[in-house]
């Protein structure tokens, strides 16, 4: 179970190529070139699959010794008169980007790349894949959870470590009324109102999502934008189109303050 804190409120690659992608990534090989070698590695795309509007290809470069980036350049022509550059986290002999939020049902053009220091850019064959139709789906169902919780230090939001399920489902007979279980990884069941008109689903604060053993009764209270003060509601924003859903902000709060504030990404499985 997360610690407690004891505070009360207030509290506080995209590469476009416009001509070609040799051209921009070219300027990186100026970079200290000297004693580098002139001569250009081997990359190669050793796997790329499709999910949905999702690409996650890996690939490999034969020697990594004057190599300043690696990674994968997309393009809806063959040409890649005009492209995106994707570099992978690190530069390593093996390497994987994942490319999202592409047009469903487009084919893409996509290669490997590498930037040397003095050669110039190393390219890879080029592969084809082709995106697929997004699926719809209804508000109701389990979701797969990715919560963030608010570091109060340095005014940021930092990923939980894995993810977790939520089930949402209207109430028999209603079409507005929502029951939602397991927000915070707790196991009781709260309710909200839908608004089909704009996909929302208000959820009215001080509900009990689980009980402490040492603290008793945890409740969830919404919060505001600047983390600043209690709201009378969080608000779920639905997206039928890929099934996902973001909350408003939130507190895990007891009688003696609070676990601190988090908001939740999810997707419907």
């Amino acid at each position: 179970m997360k610690k407690i804190f004891l505070y009360l409120m207030p509290c506080l690659a995209f590469l476009a190529c416009l001509t070609s992608c040799d051209d921009e990534m070219g300027a990186k090989a100026d970079i200290d070139n000297a004693f580098a070698s002139t001569e250009l590695p081997a990359v190669t795309m050793t796997a790329a699959q499709v999910n949905f509007t999702t690409i996650s290809m890996t690939g490999s470069v034969d020697n990594i010794d004057n190599v300043l980036e690696v990674g994968f350049q997309v393009s809806k022509t063959e040409d890649f008169a005009s492209c995106e550059s994707y570099p992978a986290a690190t530069v390593a002999q093996s390497f994987a980007v994942n490319v999202s939020e592409l047009e469903e049902m487009t084919t893409y053009y996509v290669r490997p790349y590498a930037v040397t220091r003095a050669a110039g850019t190393a390219v890879g064959a080029v592969g084809t894949v082709t995106t697929s139709v997004i699926p719809t789906y209804t508000l109701d169902g389990t979701y797969t959870v990715t919560e963030y919780e608010f570091d109060s230090d340095n005014e940021v939001w930092q990923k939980e470590n894995g993810t977790y399920t939520m089930d949402i489902h209207f109430v028999q007979g209603s079409t507005t009324n929502v029951e939602i279980t397991g927000l915070w990884r707790g196991d009781k069941t709260i309710v909200g109102t839908y608004d089909a008109a704009t996909q929302t689903v208000s959820v009215p604060s001080s509900q009990v999502i689980t009980v402490h053993s040492s603290y008793g009764n945890v409740y969830a209270v919404g919060v505001n934008d600047a983390i600043s003060a209690y709201t009378a509601n969080i608000v779920f924003k639905f997206t039928p189109k890929g099934g996902k859903m973001v909350s408003s902000n939130f507190s895990a709060r007891v009688d003696a303050g609070n676990f601190g504030f988090y908001k939740v990404e999810m997707v419907h499985d």
